[in-house]
This record gives C-alpha cells, sequence and structure tokens, in this order.
C-alpha cells in the first residue's frame, strides 16, 4: 500500500512538473511573438520585459485585437494583454508581400491560413503565423523595412508636435530634437519627446491626442512601461 501511494505521487509530481514547463514554454512562445509583431502591451514593450520577471506578476499572454479592446475589455489580472501596433501593419504588408513572391514555396493550406493574412489572422492564428517557414532574407527584410516604414508613417507626426510645441512656445531644438527630422531618426528624439510630453500642460494634451494618435499610442505604451516598473520597485 505504501509503495503504492509514493507511486502515485511520483506520478502525480511528475505532472505538475510538466504542467508548470508547458505553461512556462507556451509564455514564453506567447512574449516572444508579441515582440517579432511589435505588440503594445499592458506593461508596455515586452522585449524589456524578462521571462522570469514576467512570471512574479503574471501566468500568461492575452492577444487583443486592438487598445481599444484592451481599454473596454474585461481580463484577468494574472494575464498581459498584447495587442498590434502600428508597425504591426507594417509587418504584416511586409508578410504578405512575401507570402505571395514565395507562394510555390510556402504550403498557406498547410496551417489553415490563406493569402493575403489578416490582422485577425495576426492576433486569432497567431501560432499558425509563427510557424510559417520564412529564410533568413525574409525574416531581415519583412522586419527591417517594417520599423523603416513605421518610422516614415510617423514622421509627419512629429512634424506636428513640433509645431504645437512651438505655438506654446517651447523650442525643441533646446531640448536636443535634431531638425529636420528623418524616417530613420525618428525614434532617437522619441525618448526627447516623451519627457516633454510629462512636463506640458493638459491643453497641449489635448491637442496631441486629437492630431497625433500614433505618437500618443506610442506614449501610452512607454507610459505602461513606467507604471509596471515603478510597481516592481
Amino acid at each position: 500500500m505504501k509503495k503504492k501511494c509514493i507511486a502515485i505521487l511520483v506520478i502525480c509530481l511528475v505532472f505538475m512538473f510538466s504542467a508548470c514547463i508547458t505553461e512556462d514554454v507556451t509564455m514564453q512562445e506567447e512574449r516572444q511573438y508579441a515582440i517579432d509583431m511589435e505588440f503594445h502591451s499592458s506593461i508596455g514593450d515586452l522585449r524589456w520585459r524578462s521571462l522570469s520577471l514576467i512570471r512574479e506578476d503574471y501566468n500568461h499572454i492575452i492577444f487583443a485585437c486592438s487598445e481599444r479592446s484592451f481599454l473596454e475589455g474585461y481580463f484577468p489580472d494574472d494575464a498581459i494583454v498584447a495587442w498590434p501596433s502600428l508597425a504591426t501593419y507594417f509587418v504584416l504588408e511586409r508578410i504578405n508581400y512575401h507570402l505571395k513572391r514565395d507562394e510555390e514555396r510556402i504550403d498557406l493550406e498547410a496551417l489553415h491560413l490563406a493569402h493575403p493574412l489578416t490582422m485577425d489572422d495576426i492576433v486569432y492564428n497567431w501560432k499558425s503565423v509563427r510557424d510559417i517557414p520564412w529564410n533568413n532574407v525574409q525574416i531581415n527584410n519583412i522586419f527591417g523595412i517594417a520599423f523603416l516604414d513605421r518610422g516614415r508613417a510617423m514622421l509627419p507626426e512629429f512634424y506636428i508636435v513640433v509645431d504645437i510645441l512651438e505655438t506654446y512656445g517651447i523650442d525643441v531644438s533646446e531640448y536636443g530634437v535634431e531638425l529636420p527630422l528623418s524616417r530613420e531618426g525618428v525614434w532617437a528624439n522619441f525618448s526627447i519627446i516623451y519627457d516633454l510630453f510629462e512636463k506640458i500642460d493638459d491643453d497641449i494634451h489635448v491637442k496631441l491626442v486629437q492630431e497625433t494618435p500614433a505618437i500618443m499610442a506610442e506614449i501610452r505604451n512607454q507610459q505602461r512601461a513606467d507604471a509596471w516598473e515603478a510597481r516592481q520597485q
């Protein structure tokens, strides 16, 4: 009887250990996918969050279709919520471009996908999207070009920010912003704009929210990162 109890205990421990490994691996995969796809999240940019540190507060990651879905939805406290950013749309664009060019090699039907992929595929069929067999050249092109495209798309908003701030008597060059801006230099100036945002008046906030939605989404993502880091201290 004693041996039987010991055997049952060992089996239970094996199953418990296996379950923990599966959960860790799944969360690791979710985190890496969110990073690759440039998702925003409820704790900011996940690429600067180690899995071990994340697991002190959270058990899994839930993918939502938008920031609005996150704000209006109800999610468990032990879950990180992640959603597509502006950059994700450019990643999707490059993915579809390469899928079309390499349609003879890549069997989307085997992955239960169809060209062109949609943002719903990116969010809800993420395991299939993750398993697309890209080569190294395609990977570098998809994510490298998408990063530059995001900078190009946000460039007009950065100039709007500069104009709004100057209207209120704030010379951004005095804070280190280098003009003229370029798509490659957009992110070099983002931290400066973010620091300025924390200091400006509410009426300037309102104008920025109305006229620069993409930059404001990045600012909110960074604010969530700062809030999470503050909670760790």
